[in-house]
């Protein structure tokens, strides 16, 4: 059997873990099924796990994490509280004792301590973050060490490439396996990876731990998650509309209007560069800083948002996208 009577539409980020529900107008509280909710994702990265946020989407419905971030507050997760050393450059992390990974490995202090060298090895940025390594302080308290106090340091453990493998997994399985089929704490399982077409996920039954800003802690309502590789925007919202697919990521900016009229949606901008053109300025008119300026103050780049993205992406005056702003232009102009 599979749920078809949801229609969430989630065009830039998601985060698809124990998802359920009616279209908006029928709202009720979800119950407990051996259905498939079928996903539409665009592009399909070599591993599940790594330093692509790509591979951050699919990691999230496997693994768990330190906290978790809310809405600009870090959150306790498999952490259930944590302090700082004076000089902010050790973080004392004290753990959960009731997670443990499908493999029925224990999560604990070893746990975090055999998962850094993944980390080092498998997110190819994790030098920028500071972290040196976890020490054992007890079986559930582990010291996190950073060479620089980083502000930041809790934001990085939130995201999607900071999740943790079982030890054992880490251990005994081969690189194939810890690539296509990581064993998590998370709410779902890895059953099949079909390269070219998509993933089966299985739910977790065990799963008690969702962090305390989740909307629903314990297993997933559905037992199947369909996790589809489409690239084509069109093909994702023609699976939609015909019933094909449940939930799609990034329709088409042009059906913006009519998705949020008939369907739920969900919007996120990450900050940063999304999408940028920069100037080449080795060759070519663009060398001329004067030809920059004059190009750049000719745009009028609030109807380029606005042609562009429908409405689905507002306009953001400042050249880089800031936290100040949740929702911001996925476009900017970068003068050099």
């Amino acid at each position: 059997m599979r749920i078809s009577v949801r229609r969430l539409v989630m065009p830039i980020f998601t985060l698809l873990v124990s998802a359920i529900g009616q279209p908006i107008a029928q709202a009720q509280t979800p119950q407990y099924s051996d259905g498939t909710l079928v996903y539409l994702h665009e592009q399909e990265p070599p591993c599940l796990w790594g330093g692509w946020v790509q591979q951050a989407y699919l990691a999230r419905q496997v693994f768990d994490y330190l906290v978790s971030y809310d809405n600009g507050k870090i959150r306790p997760w498999l952490a259930t509280r944590w302090s700082e050393s004076a000089d902010r450059k050790t973080i004392t992390f004290h753990l959960r004792h009731d997670v443990k990974f499908t493999d029925g490995d224990i999560f604990n202090a070893d746990a975090v301590i055999d998962n850094y060298p993944a980390w080092q090895k498998g997110i190819g940025w994790h030098g920028f973050t500071y972290m040196t390594g976890f020490t054992k302080v007890d079986d559930y308290t582990v010291a996190l060490h950073l060479s620089e106090p980083n502000p930041e340091i809790y934001n990085v453990l939130a995201n999607g490439h900071y999740g943790f493998q079982s030890p054992d997994s880490l251990a005994h399985n081969s690189s194939e396996d810890k690539c296509l089929r990581p064993v998590g704490t998370g709410p779902w399982k890895v059953a099949r990876w079909v390269r070219g077409e998509g993933i089966s996920f299985v739910r977790n039954d065990d799963y008690q731990w969702a962090p305390p800003n989740a909307q629903h802690n314990g297993p997933a309502y559905i037992k199947h998650l369909e996790w589809k590789f489409v690239p084509d925007a069109t093909t994702r919202w023609g699976a939609l509309v015909s019933g094909g697919a449940d939930v799609i990521y990034q329709p088409p900016s042009a059906q913006w209007q009519a998705l949020q009229r008939d369907y739920q949606t969900l919007s996120y901008v990450a900050t940063g560069r999304p999408q940028a053109f920069s100037f080449n300025v080795q060759r070519g008119p663009f060398t001329d800083q004067r030809v920059r300026q004059a190009f750049a103050y000719a745009l009028d780049r609030k109807q380029i948002v606005k042609t562009v993205f429908k409405g689905a992406v507002p306009y953001e005056a400042t050249v880089h996208l800031a936290k100040a702003h949740r929702f911001t232009s996925m476009l900017t102009i970068v003068m050099h």
